[in-house]
C-alpha cells in the first residue's frame, strides 16, 4: 500500500486559480477565481525530473458546475500506443524530452490513474 495522502502541503500565501478560463487578456464573463486554501503534492514529484508534477488544491469556496468549469473524466486505462491524446493543465509543455503539441502521442508503459 502506498502512502496516504490526507496531509496538507505549505502552500505560498495568497495563491488562487481560476477556473473557466479561455484567454488571459479578456475577461469573458465565465470565469471563476477561488483561493487556494490547501494542497495536497504527489508523494512521488520530483522537482528535478518533473515526474509526478501534480497536485490536488482544496479551494476554499465551492464552484459553479457549467460548461466551462466542470470535473473532468478520467480514464480507466491507457490509450493504445499512438493515440493522438490532449494534454490538458498549466505551466511548461516543454521538458529535456521534447515539446508537447496540442495533440502530442501517447506512449505505452504509463499506469492508468487509480
Amino acid at each position: 500500500m502506498g502512502p496516504a495522502l490526507s496531509s496538507l502541503s505549505p502552500i505560498p500565501s495568497g495563491l488562487r486559480v481560476r477556473l473557466g478560463e479561455h484567454n488571459l487578456a479578456v475577461r469573458e464573463g465565465p470565469e471563476q477565481d477561488r483561493v487556494v486554501s490547501g494542497a495536497i503534492l504527489h508523494p512521488g514529484y520530483n522537482r528535478f525530473t518533473l515526474d509526478n508534477d501534480l497536485m490536488l488544491l482544496k479551494l476554499a469556496q465551492p464552484i459553479t458546475i457549467g460548461t466551462t468549469a466542470r470535473p473532468v473524466t478520467l480514464p480507466t486505462n491507457c490509450a493504445p500506443t499512438g493515440t493522438a491524446c490532449l494534454i490538458s493543465g498549466w505551466g511548461t509543455v516543454t521538458t529535456p524530452q521534447g515539446r508537447a503539441g496540442d495533440d502530442s502521442p501517447c506512449v505505452s508503459g504509463a499506469d492508468p490513474p487509480g
